[in-house]
């Protein structure tokens, strides 16, 4: 009683995170998708508990065949390198997919509250929307529907993996013959607490490790696909600000008829020095410098919250990558073994790319913000407008770049590096493996 009590709680306490604002978004941009693979639960009253057995039982799966993978991994060590390395593989991909459907339930709060922010435009300007502005949505909004292809190919790969490989194995050279706990007849060769050999345990098995392929394939595609939308979200923002500063004299002239009629026909200079359209000046390089500070409060907010997944990838990246480059060295031994890693090496290869490309939009688009700020006709304001623009350019000064733990900058540069010391791991453990 007592456990279902705490539990109780703890789902009302997420569902009192959710509001009208974070259900739109979360229907508009996901659909059902993150509901079903259970990164981000549907609590309603009625389905308190029916949500919380969906999230053990995707944990307790997961975390059941990274133990058995890892099991499986050690005896496999002395057996063949190639079902080895392949099988370090999967315990990595395995191990991150169950650290990321925990982090995202956990913090399901912070995702409500951002998806909510989403839905107000994180800062009103109280002004009119532009045609540019609206361009700007829509160029994002057909960027996001280009990467709803990760969690697609993600789960592809996964199946692939599953139902390509084994077939395609036995057409290679290697012995299956040999006498060991593991069961090569399954998709991904292991040892099973149960007799795995009959056939209603190869039967369990066999659904086991379909269910388990296909949530890491969902979870990593979701996982990706809702970091894809959160900072789309954010260099949309930027843009916008972008926009804004580049249109400051626009706006303040919209401003000034507005408010105290026809603009005077004034030269820059003269006009500049009008006090009138001065206070529309400072007006509007006010809400600029506002917007800012709330674009920055976002950025370090999902920072924070997308720090550990981050690193979680990035850290073993190399090495995950060197290890699907390996296994597909060896075709004539596994040729099902080969085409399963290139599949996934590309999908790694692909996926760390978008993420890093991601990072590196944020930080170009700081650069951009600091050039917009230098267009602006400053050398005709007053010195209060011109302090204000110090302020924002002091603030944009500080690079602006996600980081893994504060240690990784998710960046091409840092992309680049993952590369090649990939491929000096594949060297290495290619060589040590012969």
């Amino acid at each position: 009683m007592g456990i279902a009590t705490s539990v109780e709680r703890v789902l009302q306490k997420w569902n009192g995170a959710s509001d009208e604002y974070s259900d739109i978004v979360m229907q508009r941009e996901y659909r059902n998708f993150v509901h079903i693979i259970g990164l981000y639960p549907n609590v309603n009253k009625v389905g308190y508990f029916w949500s919380f057995f969906k999230i053990t039982i995707i944990g307790a799966s997961l975390l059941f065949h990274s133990i058995g993978l890892v099991v499986s991994t050690i005896l496999l060590y002395d057996i063949n390198f190639i079902y080895f390395s392949s099988a370090l593989h999967y315990v990595f991909v395995v191990g991150i997919s169950f650290f990321y459907n925990f982090h995202f339930n956990k913090n399901r709060i912070f995702l409500a509250r951002y998806h909510s922010r989403m839905y107000l435009n994180f800062y009103d300007y109280h002004e009119k929307t532009t045609d540019e502005i609206t361009e700007l949505e829509k160029s994002t909004e057909v960027q996001k529907k280009r990467f709803m292809i990760l969690p697609m190919f993600s789960a592809c790969a996964a199946v692939c993996i599953l139902l390509l490989a084994p077939i395609l194995d036995k057409y290679g050279t290697f012995d299956f013959d040999i006498e060991t706990s593991i069961n090569f007849n399954l998709p991904l060769p292991m040892v099973y607490v149960f007799d795995s050999s009959t056939v209603a345990g190869y039967l369990v098995a066999l659904t086991h490790q379909l269910l388990s392929a296909m949530l890491c394939g969902l979870i990593f595609g979701g996982c990706g696909y809702m970091y894809i939308v959160m900072v789309s979200s954010l260099s949309l923002q930027m843009k916008i600000l972008i926009h804004r500063l580049d249109t400051i004299e626009g706006r303040a002239l919209s401003m000034y008829e507005a408010n105290y009629g026809p603009k005077p026909k004034l030269n820059d200079y003269d006009l500049y020095r009008d006090k009138r359209f001065s206070k529309c000046m400072d007006i509007c390089l006010k809400r600029c410098v506002e917007h800012h500070k709330v674009i920055l409060s976002n950025i370090s907010e999902l920072n924070d919250f997308a720090s550990m997944p981050l690193f979680a990838i990035f850290f073993v990246a190399a090495l995950i990558i060197a290890l699907a480059m390996l296994g597909s060295s060896f075709w004539k031994v596994l040729p099902g073994n080969t085409i399963a890693s290139l599949v996934l090496c590309g999908t790694e290869i692909a996926f760390l790319g978008t993420l890093s490309s991601l990072g590196q939009s944020i930080t170009d688009l700081n650069e951009d913000i600091r050039t917009a700020i230098y267009g602006i006709k400053w050398y005709h304001c007053n010195k209060r407008f011109c302090m204000n623009i110090r302020i924002l350019l002091v603030k944009t000064l500080e690079p602006v770049t996600f980081t893994a733990c504060g240690l990784i900058k998710i960046c091409y540069d840092t992309y680049a590096n993952i590369i090649n010391s990939a491929y000096s791991y594949y060297n290495i453990v290619s060589a040590t493996g012969s």
